[in-house]
């Protein structure tokens, strides 16, 4: 089965209200030249301009809050 036909069928078997919009995220990849890209984030690739992971497996210290948000502010 290729991406349109699953597509299709995930739209004839769930209903997804108008809130979600289904993706072709192998298309959008190939597009963009993104196939280096590690896999796992190709999920978000729709839905953010600026993705930056960590482990949630501790607090967010006032440094590395610090941090983050002159990251985004040197755009």
């Amino acid at each position: 089965m290729d991406d349109d036909e699953g597509r299709k069928v995930l739209e004839n078997t769930i209903d997804f209200g108008d809130h979600i919009d289904l993706c072709n995220a192998t298309e959008l990849i190939k597009k963009l030249n993104l196939a280096d890209l590690f896999a796992m984030t190709w999920r978000w690739l729709p839905l953010v301009d600026i993705l930056m992971s960590r482990d949630s497996d501790t607090a967010v210290i006032p440094r590395e809050e610090d941090a983050v948000r002159e990251w985004l502010a040197s755009d």
